[in-house]
């Protein structure tokens, strides 16, 4: 059964496409698995191959100068996304790259053979799908990886033809909710009307970097226990840290908002499984306004209890209504014509929790990865994306950014570690 050689394209993948067209950033995902054993340069390149033809879309290029935006497969006889070296140099200009959605694959990997082993980094254009996608991604290479480890001859079938619009896949929602959920939304984003700013730069300057700090899985036990004993989540407690953060570098008054938003995984309220490669999360606001409590259990309280009262809200949806009635705006031709400057310009943090990294569904036939972690996409100043990864009990902060904002966000980083309820972080 040959493959789709078209798709359409969603107001989702058009959305983040708009983003980095207006001078967001350079939007993709990546996972970096580091392995102290060799894998088979050979048997990964037929894997890559075979993924390839069980989720086409990922060998598809984005097409939007016609006026119904779609996905186009590439042509036969295109390389394959897959860079091998044993050169650490071009492994970190690899990694500190973009895609471009337009002209080629959405999905590139590297495998570095470094001296104490190799670190295999798997990348996607966030155009066609978000850190769950990128975990189905990672997790299907594996699993391809390791039967033709054990079945040479082994062909999958391609995957059936699957919607990868949100709104298809969502239940239906009255729309008295859908009427409140927007009411919630708009009014966090209004009142106070001044929020709460870290202070960075402008604009970007220099090459693109990252910014990472790890938790080793001991003191990340600790973290859980204590978070047990205030019934906070981890994912509470980061977002406590973060506000904490921002009051301390900001030199908050008392007086503006304190926002941040987190991004949520629109995939638990599909009424079904959707196995296709897709963006499937949204952004939502769990604003703390000025309540941001005069110790780190305080905030914690405060967040929790904002949280718990947002997940009784459909979170995230708010978001992709916006979305999608935004695309139907514009091509009725009543949406803002240019709206670079506001998008450039957007300064609140957002932190992104992916989860953590199912060490069996990486083990790619044979010892699991010593440490693995999600990179974020890079955000053009003055924006912040931090991203929130797990792996084998540990934790990983990172943010992308330019080289300009590479001391500040790490003190940012740094001041988020010291205000978690238990003993110093040291930086990685």
């Amino acid at each position: 059964m040959s493959s789709p050689t078209r798709f359409p394209a969603v107001p989702l993948d058009l959305l983040v496409h708009k983003w980095q067209a207006r001078g967001g950033g350079e939007f993709i995902a990546q996972m970096e698995l580091a392995f102290d054993r060799r894998l088979d340069e050979h048997l990964l390149a037929r894997a890559v191959g075979l993924l390839l033809d069980t989720a086409p879309i990922l060998a598809c290029r984005l097409v939007v100068d016609s006026s119904g935006p779609f996905w186009q497969r590439l042509p036969r006889g295109t390389p394959q996304p897959l860079m091998i070296t044993d050169d650490g140099g071009a492994y970190g200009r690899f990694r500190h790259s973009g895609l471009d959605a337009t002209q080629g694959a959405q999905v590139a990997l590297c495998l570095w053979r470094g001296g104490g082993g190799d670190r295999l980094l798997i990348k996607i254009t966030h155009q066609v799908g978000d850190g769950g996608g990128l975990h189905m991604i990672a997790a299907r290479l594996s699993d391809i990886y390791a039967t033709l480890h054990r079945e040479p001859e082994y062909r999958p079938q391609p995957a059936g033809e699957t919607s990868r619009d949100v709104m298809q896949l969502l239940p239906r929602v009255p729309w008295p909710t859908i009427l409140w959920t927007f009411v919630r939304f708009i009014a966090s984003r209004w009142f106070p009307q001044r929020t709460c700013m870290l202070p960075l730069p402008d604009s970007s300057v220099g090459a693109w970097c990252f910014v990472e700090r790890h938790l080793p899985a001991s003191r990340v036990s600790l973290l859980s226990a204590y978070g047990r004993a205030q019934d906070a989540t981890l994912n509470d407690m980061f977002v406590a840290a973060a506000y904490r953060a921002l009051a301390s570098r900001a030199t908050w008054d008392g007086t503006s908002s304190l926002r941040i938003l987190i991004t949520v995984d629109l995939r638990r309220y599909l009424a079904r499984s959707c196995e296709a490669v897709a963006n499937l999360s949204a952004m939502d606001c769990p604003y703390l306004g000025r309540t941001l409590g005069g110790s780190v259990d305080e905030t914690i309280a405060n967040v929790r209890t904002v949280m718990h009262r947002r997940k009784q809200n459909w979170p995230g949806l708010a978001m992709v209504w916006l979305t999608y009635l935004g695309v139907r705006l514009e091509r009725h031709g009543r949406h803002a014509a240019d709206r670079r400057h506001r998008n450039s310009r957007f300064r609140k943090i957002t932190l992104s929790n992916t989860g953590p990294i199912d060490k069996a569904r990486v083990a790619f036939a044979g010892r699991p990865p010593v440490s693995a972690c999600i990179l974020p996409p890079f955000r053009t100043l003055p924006g912040l994306l931090i991203c929130l990864s797990g792996y084998d009990g540990s934790l990983t902060l990172s943010a992308g950014t330019s080289e300009n904002g590479e001391a500040l966000i790490g003190g940012f980083l740094d001041a988020m570690l010291s205000e978690l309820p238990v003993e110093q972080f040291a930086p990685a």
